[in-house]
């Protein structure tokens, strides 16, 4: 499949349509949050929060918000209802989440519902890599920006929201046509993923017993 969709883009490449460019990189939050957008973080190794970015298409066309530290505006009272933020491994980004979205950010808030690239391509394509990388080489509008994690740190940061944003829009088509796979995303992973996250400080319990069988398994 990965190549398949390589050749599928030398059309794309000959008549000017790929990649596409964005326009300038907005470096405040919007002042309304969008009813669509990919959400990424950038964080040291101890958790301290570098930036986060933002992707979402509008009227105009696409937008990107990369947002240094935590200069965020105060969101509160701008959240569309029902809103989806989509994230990539949303177990890493989520609590970054909760602090641009007080309150508390899960899938109990009835106005913003969480959706998972990694997880809905594990499910979907299960034998394939899960990384945003390589995601973005199969779905995204941009061409390759993963290398520019040191030499243009905001532009890299916008490429993971792009690509997420893109990788969402074609995951979430062809878990439309697997009602069986949509409901293993939707009931088992994404509730998974949310109880990880909630246990996360304290440790889950396990059947030790259980795990070290498993394991010899």
């Amino acid at each position: 499949p990965a190549v398949m969709r390589d050749w599928t883009k030398i059309p794309r490449i000959l008549a000017g349509e790929w990649p596409q460019k964005w326009r300038d990189i907005e470096t405040q939050s919007p002042t309304l949050w969008p009813q669509l957008g990919a959400f990424d973080t950038e964080f040291t190794s101890n958790g301290y929060l570098l930036r986060h970015s933002l992707a979402y298409q509008d009227k105009s066309g696409l937008r990107c918000h990369v947002v240094e530290g935590k200069k965020y505006r105060d969101i509160r009272s701008s959240v569309s209802p029902n809103s989806t933020v989509v994230m990539h491994n949303a177990i890493s980004d989520i609590k970054y989440l909760k602090e641009v979205f007080p309150p508390s950010t899960d899938l109990s808030i009835p106005h913003i519902r969480i959706e998972d690239t990694m997880l809905a391509h594990s499910v979907l394509w299960s034998e394939q890599l899960h990384r945003l990388g390589f995601l973005g080489s199969l779905y995204a509008r941009i061409n390759r920006w993963k290398h520019l994690a040191r030499s243009n740190e905001i532009e890299y940061s916008a490429g993971d929201a792009v690509a997420t944003l893109d990788a969402w829009a074609e995951l979430n088509r062809q878990l439309q046509k697997e009602p069986a796979l949509w409901h293993i995303y939707k009931e088992q992973a994404l509730p998974a993923m949310v109880q990880i996250e909630h246990d996360e400080p304290f440790g889950l319990r396990t059947h030790q017993e259980r795990v070290r069988s498993v394991i010899a398994e």
